[in-house]
């Protein structure tokens, strides 16, 4: 009992503790630490160690690990490739890059979700491959300390072939590669050579992690355009190169909000009938927030403009009720969008959803959707009829805007029945989520203990 313990991340500062329970020989306890550290942004050592009085054998007093530590972020644009769109990514040769399943003998899973992009989905690439898959172009117009980041795994031919990040900011003109080995912008960027070439090349092992730091194109006039670009020589052919997860960030900002989804309403509405309003809003900043404008429009027509005020700390949700209603025109495109003063990322400020179809094929397809029982209790049901099969998400949040729920089904053509476990959450009201790229429905549910 009563084991001086310590940490440190640079060999410098140390932050000691105290062990204080009794470990019998041979035993073994979990330990917190009272005080938490403060990560170095990059690449670190954290260090642990004991400092036990007349310990003879220091060899085993010390453990260290290395970890990544990052400045806080919002994300601008991510594309986790899970659906059937590509999104605006291009390959420029079919036989070099594709998106799907991978389910080759060792690249065979994705990161996240099912789907990546691969340089191929189902056997090794070929010799004298030379093609990249390209992302959209972006407008990084009043942006500010932008990041890419990805998820990737590797297995080539260790120094002969691979491939590397390029940028293009003509319009896809002229290439060039992004950073170098050892890079000081980049976070496990590029590992040896190939045929030349910065390179990511040999065998990664499984997914890792990578990122770099494009703040030279902060604000930048021009659009601009990133190439993941595979190269392999005459000679030896592997799994190849595989994408997930990809992002661009910024570096979080004081003051940043924005609605992230309209809740309510969650079906069509009768003509002529009153419509309510109900937003999920998040704080993206630093400072908690105490007083935000919002407004949302339909059709295009005059914004209703009202404030919430309260108190949301960083990285809450919250739900707000509009208390003006409108007049249903039946078909609806409704956006809704927060009006911070000195928020300076107005790309997470909007957020959009289409209610009812012009075509008159109601919520894309489906019907009907049937939620039941109302109350619930420790089960939920859906029904729902498919025109075809497809990957549905389904989540639950509380009226806070907290997701207590989030789960993916793959679900058949025709008649469908999910049963979602229910039994952990409390009493109360929440909203029930469904979608995919094609369809988003909403409906609040109600649970009874």
């Amino acid at each position: 009992s009563n084991i001086p313990v310590g940490n440190t991340t640079d060999q410098l500062t140390y932050h000691t503790d105290t062990l204080s329970a009794t470990i019998n020989p041979g035993d073994s306890m979990l330990f917190t630490f009272s005080q938490n550290i403060i990560p170095p942004n990059g690449i670190y050592t954290l260090e642990v160690f004991t400092a036990l009085p007349g310990d003879g054998y220091i060899f085993n007093d010390t453990l260290s690990a290395l970890y990544l530590g990052e400045k806080e972020f919002v994300i601008f644009y991510k594309d986790n490739f899970e659906g059937d769109d590509d999104n605006g990514w291009v390959s420029e040769h079919a036989g070099v890059w594709q998106h799907g399943k991978p389910s080759m003998n060792i690249i065979n899973h994705a990161y996240s979700g099912t789907k990546v992009w691969a340089t191929r989905l189902y056997s090794n690439y070929t010799n004298n491959a030379n093609a990249g898959v390209l992302t959209p172009a972006f407008d990084f117009n009043d942006l500010h300390s932008l990041t890419i980041r990805f998820w990737h795994w590797y297995e080539t031919e260790y120094g002969a072939d691979g491939g590397n990040m390029k940028y293009s900011v003509d319009g896809g003109n002229v290439w060039l590669t992004l950073g170098y080995i050892t890079d000081p912008l980049g976070v496990n960027w590029y590992n040896h050579l190939a045929n030349g070439k910065y390179s990511f090349t040999g065998s990664s092992g499984a997914w890792s992690y990578s990122s770099y730091n494009i703040s030279a194109y902060d604000d930048y006039p021009t659009p601009v355009q990133f190439k993941f670009d595979f190269f392999s020589n005459y000679s030896g052919v592997f799994n190849g190169w595989a994408i997930d997860d990809f992002m661009i960030t910024v570096e979080k900002d004081s003051i940043d909000a924005g609605v992230i989804d309209i809740v309510m309403p969650n079906s069509p509405v009768p003509v002529g009938n009153p419509v309510q309003v109900s937003v999920k809003m998040k704080n993206f900043g630093k400072q908690t927030l105490s007083s935000v404008p919002l407004k949302y429009s339909i059709n295009g027509g005059i914004f209703v403009n009202e404030t919430w005020t309260g108190s949301l700390m960083p990285g809450a949700t919250l739900i707000y009720t509009f208390t003006a209603t409108s007049i249903s025109p039946g078909h609806m495109d409704i956006t809704a969008m927060t009006t911070l003063p000195n928020d300076r990322y107005a790309f997470n400020d909007t957020c959009k959803v289409t209610i009812g179809n012009p075509s008159g094929i109601e919520q894309g397809g489906i019907i009907p959707v049937n939620v039941y029982p109302v109350p619930a209790e420790d089960k939920l049901w859906i029904d729902l009829i498919l025109p075809s099969a497809m990957r549905m998400q389904i989540k639950i949040f509380d009226i806070t805007g907290k997701t207590v729920f989030e789960k993916y089904f793959d679900l058949e053509q025709g008649e469908n029945k999910v049963m979602l476990d229910v039994n952990a959450l409390e009493q109360g009201l929440y909203y029930l989520l469904i979608e995919n790229e094609h369809v988003r429905m909403t409906k609040k549910i109600t649970l009874l203990k």
